[in-house]
């Protein structure tokens, strides 16, 4: 895949020229070549082994969302700014640093982790987490 932009691909993505499986595996392709096989240059520590079911979910959750609203019969600029919206919706449910903070519900991870960053003056990243659902347990 030759070198795009996020909204370029946020466009081929809207337009239908591009899914998340496609993405996921031109990116794999990638690491596949430069770092294991070019001039291994080690980058990528670890890679998601589920990326690519994750990239088919998310493609689906589109289609699905693509054809609720085109039911509406709305013009196809406003469907995709409804798509996309509905897949931030999504995101939230599954994308930590979208996620409400449990701390402060008008904040996101995300937002937390820049607040800690300005507090202490150097980046704060983060390396691990654990996910829980309602109603699990740690093991």
């Amino acid at each position: 895949m030759e070198e795009m932009t996020i909204l370029d691909m946020q466009r081929q993505m809207s337009a239908g020229a591009l899914t998340a499986q496609r993405l996921v595996q031109s990116y794999l392709d990638r690491i596949e070549t430069f770092d294991k096989h070019g001039p291994a240059i080690n980058a990528v520590i670890e890679v998601n082994p589920d990326a690519l079911a994750i990239a088919a979910v998310l493609d689906k959750e589109r289609a699905i969302y693509r054809a609720q609203v085109e039911e509406t019969k709305k013009p196809a600029n406003i469907i995709d700014k409804i798509v996309e919206g509905k897949l931030g919706s999504y995101y939230k449910q599954f994308v930590l640093t979208d996620q409400e903070s449990v701390r402060d519900s008008k904040m996101t991870v995300k937002d937390v982790i820049a607040a800690a960053s300005k507090a202490l003056g150097t980046p704060v990243t983060v390396s691990r987490f654990a996910r829980l659902r309602v109603g699990e347990t740690a093991q």
